[in-house]
């Protein structure tokens, strides 16, 4: 996982706080195309990676925990 992403998945619990927003968008800022590309792919591997592990220990489809993930 790249800096960006173990950043972007540390903050985001606290992504209220005014220091934590800015200092996201900072790093979303200087960050580049290369390092936001792989962060995207690294982050859709780990949303797979969970969803499937749900899944299978929920014994629902991937796709329906993704839906209840993203209905929140």
């Amino acid at each position: 996982m790249t800096p960006l992403g173990q950043g972007i998945l540390t903050g985001m619990a606290e992504v209220d706080d005014p220091l934590i927003s800015d200092a996201m968008t900072k790093m979303l800022a200087s960050a580049s195309a290369r390092d936001l590309n792989q962060t995207v792919l690294d982050l859709a591997a780990l949303s797979t990676a969970l969803c499937t592990v749900v899944a299978e220990n929920s014994h629902i489809s991937r796709q329906q925990v993704l839906d209840c993930v993203l209905a929140r």
